[in-house]
């Protein structure tokens, strides 16, 4: 009857094993994920003041140089 009870399950050993693997495996992923984050935002970051640069751009030339400021028309009572 004990052997049969000593098969169902893992033992500590086994899972303090894994665990251990599993932590070095993310030690050793971590550091290149986290490099490929900071490029990506950089990008993203370029990307968006290229985008506001070009939208600037257009909204000056379609006003002839001239940045005109929206007038509300409703009156204050």
């Amino acid at each position: 009857m004990d052997s049969l009870s000593a098969a169902n399950g893992f033992t500590l050993v086994e899972m303090l094993v894994i665990m251990v693997l599993i932590s070095i495996s993310v030690a050793l992923v971590y550091p290149s994920l986290h490099n490929l984050r900071e490029k990506f935002d950089t990008v993203i970051e370029k990307s968006t003041i290229d985008k506001n640069a070009k939208k600037e751009t257009f909204t000056s030339f379609v006003n002839d140089g001239f940045i005109y400021k929206s007038i509300s028309t409703a009156t204050k009572p």
